[in-house]
């Protein structure tokens, strides 16, 4: 995950996106632990680290709204008052402990989404709902964050994962179509807004790995492992050499980018920008 090509570039920069993979990681990772939500201390727990989420990056309730949709909307059909009450309960705690900041702040939180609007004019971002609108986290899904290969693998995997791991990685699905189709209908585009649904992808991406045979499986790990390794550095020590693109969705698919809009650079010493 974190040698795709995006996140190798995000390490040079001191943006929050990169916290904000790792708290939704987290927060994915004790919600899947939840399952039913039948146990109090898995409630709390995921609930704790979904408020601690929201204290990173207020775009962190993105990615949860299809799959709490999901898990409130199955309790309820299901009658499930121990899954009510504890999906409450998690609820309860995101709420206490977001509203440390944001009860205090709303109001600059509200000034943020329309800076942002105001943004997507001065950019001349896409028109609302034309194709390139709602392409647009698709086509750097496979462009920009993963490039050319791993979105290969990323298909494959996914493939694999719906026809043999429907149920197992049903949360994982929501997980991404959460983050993408929220950023979609947010005006202003930046490839970094969805950056939190990588370790999804990352994970479908090998569903099948444990499938194959003890004798393909390590030739083909050690391929993703040394493909991973070379997309890390390259996003630390670019070069044009390997250059090469495709057009998908109406935006480039990189094979290995020379450096991208100059997001890749190698390590530089600190140089403050204020004396």
């Amino acid at each position: 995950m974190v040698c795709y090509h995006f996140p190798a570039w995000l390490i040079h920069e001191a943006f929050l996106d990169y916290l904000l993979m790792a708290m939704v990681a987290l927060a994915f990772a004790l919600l899947m632990r939840a399952g039913e939500f039948h146990v109090r201390t898995d409630a709390i727990l995921f609930g704790s680290a979904a408020g601690l989420g929201m204290l990173a990056k207020q775009t962190f309730l993105f990615f949860f709204i299809l799959p709490a949709a999901f898990l409130w909307c199955r309790a309820l059909i299901r009658r499930d008052r121990r899954a009510i009450a504890n999906l409450l309960l998690a609820a309860a705690l995101v709420i206490l402990i977001a509203s440390i900041w944001y009860v205090p702040h709303w109001k600059d939180v509200m000034d943020i989404y329309r800076v942002n609007a105001r943004n997507a004019v001065v950019e001349r971002e896409a028109p609302v709902f034309s194709f390139r609108f709602l392409a647009y986290y698709w086509g750097v899904l496979g462009g920009l964050q993963i490039q050319l290969l791993f979105a290969i693998l990323f298909v494959c995997g996914l493939t694999y994962s719906i026809r043999h791991r429907l149920r197992q990685d049903w949360m994982l699905y929501l997980w991404i179509l959460s983050g993408i189709l929220s950023f979609t209908l947010i005006a202003n585009k930046d490839a970094r807004y969805t950056v939190p649904i990588l370790p999804a992808i990352a994970l479908i991406s090998v569903s099948w790995l444990n499938e194959v045979r003890i004798s393909r499986r390590l030739p083909a790990a050690v391929l993703i492992i040394v493909w991973s390794f070379i997309s890390f550095f390259n996003a630390q020590w670019p070069s044009s050499r390997m250059d090469f693109r495709l057009s998908a969705l109406g935006m480039p698919l990189y094979f290995l980018s020379g450096n991208v809009f100059r997001f890749d650079h190698r390590p530089r010493s600190h140089q403050p920008r204020f004396r």
